[in-house]
């Protein structure tokens, strides 16, 4: 089972009562009480933060462009070029190929790149939208 934010928060500023203590002695209440607010607040970052992480998906593959196509294709596998005809011209589209799951993108997120760039090795992140 997955805690809770807050449970998550109040265990983070549990971990700092040996440090509060101390502070205790030496300051009054009030900052004594600042610093136990405090010490919740980065608690509840923190369990933002690694719920966010949590829930992240990465995606690994190899980014070719496709000519036939224009478009990026993200390869799980790294792809071969395979010259693919085009009908009737006697010429030939420069065609990535793998025996892998592929999934479409956008060219234009790879400006530097064309059908005769090397497949390029990258990793994508997916995460919620903090709200």
């Amino acid at each position: 089972m997955t805690k809770t934010k807050s449970l998550q928060a109040r265990e983070y500023a549990e971990k700092k009562i040996p440090e509060l203590l101390l502070t205790i002695e030496k300051a009054p209440w009030p900052k004594t009480r600042e610093i136990l607010a405090k010490a919740y607040t980065d608690g509840c970052a923190a369990a933002e933060q690694s719920m966010t992480d949590s829930e992240a998906t990465v995606i690994q593959g190899w980014v070719a462009i496709d000519e036939a196509y224009g478009e990026a294709f993200l390869h799980e596998k790294k792809p071969i070029l395979k010259n693919q005809p085009i009908a009737d011209t006697g010429d030939y589209n420069c065609v990535w190929h793998s025996d892998s799951k592929t999934y479409l993108l956008d060219a234009g997120l790879f400006p530097d790149m064309d059908c005769e760039s090397e497949p390029r090795e990258v990793e994508i992140t997916i995460k919620p939208k903090k709200r």
